[in-house]
């Protein structure tokens, strides 16, 4: 529920490793949303912002706005200067904050899947599936079984 920049550390074999769980949660289940309002505003999702219970598709969405950032050096929905407040307004109104959308920064399939991570509704959020995230343009080429060994 924190995954940020600065909870992204590189490990001695080069691979990205989360690190600092200190608001990760082992009571989520699917059948039993979280509600707790918790993390850094820039990286919340808008049902954790709303309050109105939530999941993993959390989790996608944060990766989503990490993404965008790593990409573009600016995270989509706020600038270093917002207070939170006027990010949380941002996040759940939708509004871009970036000086040039990230839609004309990035290649389309790098763009399609910030996008898909970004959707509003949790259940159509990319990467709710594993596999649908797998299939998604930006990574056509990628030999996942190579990775995953």
């Amino acid at each position: 529920r924190d995954l940020k920049p600065e909870n992204v550390l590189l490990g001695e074999d080069g691979w990205p490793v989360i690190a600092d769980f200190g608001l990760a949660s082992t009571a989520w289940r699917e059948d039993k949303p979280l509600f707790s309002v918790c993390g850094t505003p820039e990286f919340m999702a808008p049902e954790v912002i709303t309050s109105v219970g939530y999941g993993a598709a959390a989790d996608w969405w944060s990766l989503g706005v990490l993404l965008c950032q790593c990409l573009t050096l600016s995270a989509p929905y706020a600038d270093p200067h917002c207070r939170a407040q006027e990010t949380f307004s941002n996040v759940v109104n939708g509004k871009c904050t970036m000086r040039v959308h990230y839609r004309e920064l990035l290649s389309p399939s790098a763009a399609g899947l910030v996008d898909g991570l970004l959707a509003h509704d949790p259940s159509k959020r990319l990467g709710s599936a594993r596999r649908p995230l797998r299939l998604h343009a930006f990574f056509w080429g990628v030999d996942w079984e190579a990775f995953e060994e």
